[in-house]
């Protein structure tokens, strides 16, 4: 499955339960600027990342659901503390994979006419560990074992309570990792008279760029033309895309939202943008990580997952052959295709979105 652009958390877990580019639903980074508001918003900010007013644009699945009259929870879901289902469990990063499933158990096992109908569930600990110790380590291997282990246990406890019969199953990622141990430092690419006239930087580890308000009206052009003019000139060194914000390619879907910064600066997988002064503190994390996301959203290592099992997921997707009944794989879609998937499982009419399958992903003929 293909992420949303920028392969970052809050934009995909947002766009998988909205059906939106981030673009359209406005979570366009972990930490971006809004110029309207004026306000700052940061994921790791638990000020920001739960106030309702960033979140208002678009229903996450758990709103479609409650117009058709239907109990909803999530488990630590990004933005499911701004906009809430009928049962919350906010974010908490004390609680292991296995805690989390006991925890959806928990849901599963309510009397039935309060017992959610949907249910989403979010654990952190891959990205955690991918970012503090890179994605081909052995603390990452353990890791997704664990993980593994605990969706185990709730399958195991879903069978026990025997309602494997109907019940739909999707795992999904928000995103990839790539090992991240090289560095372009934008203040020697930048005059010291453009880093003046700079906000803090946006979309880390993009290096998404915009002035003060009371920098020149030439400033946006400045700024770019001496990103670009490095570029040019160091074609094999730079390591980096930049454009104007107009100019970003079609298929990034990431032009149309005054909270996308007027310049965006990709760098190639692998490469991370600091300064000289100091590491950046908008990453919300205290040290350079070993491996990150965000990069381009068709590059390999930034590929999500998506796997889906139930009743109707059987009838719509149904076995090649006797002897390789789970042997089913779909062709590869972006994941702003989640959303209507759900509701198709769900029975209920989806909000408009950005999806083009209409809930329909298709098997491929190889399978």
């Amino acid at each position: 499955m293909y992420p949303a652009f920028p392969s970052l958390t809050f934009p995909n877990h947002w766009t998988m339960v909205t059906g939106l580019h981030p673009e359209s639903h406005g979570i366009v980074a972990n930490d971006f600027y809004d110029p309207v508001l004026k306000q700052r918003f940061q994921h790791w900010n638990t000020s920001s990342s739960t106030n309702p007013h960033w979140w208002q644009v678009a229903d996450p699945i758990w709103k479609t659901c409650s117009h058709f009259n239907r109990l909803t929870a999530s488990v630590m879901w990004p933005g499911s503390e701004a906009v809430a289902p009928t049962y919350l469990y906010p974010f908490d990063s004390t609680k292991t994979p296995s805690e989390i499933m006991d925890l959806t158990l928990e849901l599963i096992d309510m009397p039935y006419k309060v017992r959610p109908q949907f249910i989403s569930v979010h654990v952190s600990q891959a990205d955690s560990v991918g970012h503090g110790s890179g994605p081909d380590s052995d603390d990452i291997k353990s890791t997704v074992q664990m993980i593994d282990q605990a969706i185990g246990q709730l399958m195991d406890g879903i069978k026990q309570r025997h309602v494997e019969e109907h019940a739909h199953i999707i795992v999904v990622s928000d995103h990839g990792m790539a090992r991240t141990d090289k560095y372009i430092y934008y203040d020697d690419i930048l005059s010291s008279k453009s880093l003046s006239f700079l906000r803090h930087r946006e979309g880390w580890p993009l290096l998404d760029l915009r002035p003060n308000d009371d920098a020149p009206a030439d400033a946006i052009q400045q700024i770019y033309n001496e990103m670009a003019t490095y570029l040019d000139h160091h074609p094999k060194d730079a390591h980096y895309k930049v454009y104007l914000k107009e100019d970003v390619p079609p298929h990034y879907h990431y032009r149309n939202n005054e909270r996308i910064a007027p310049i965006v600066t990709i760098p190639d997988t692998g490469y991370a943008f600091l300064n000289h002064n100091t590491t950046d503190p908008s990453s919300g994390i205290t040290q350079q990580p070993k491996g990150m996301h965000g990069y381009d959203i068709l590059d390999p290592d930034m590929l999500a997952i998506f796997m889906a099992k139930g009743p109707k997921v059987d009838r719509w997707f149904p076995p090649t052959s006797t002897d390789a009944p789970r042997n089913r794989r779909l062709v590869p879609f972006h994941n702003v295709e989640v959303y209507e998937f759900l509701t198709e499982l769900m029975n209920i009419d989806a909000n408009p979105n950005n999806g083009t399958l209409n809930g329909k992903l298709v098997l491929k003929q190889d399978s």
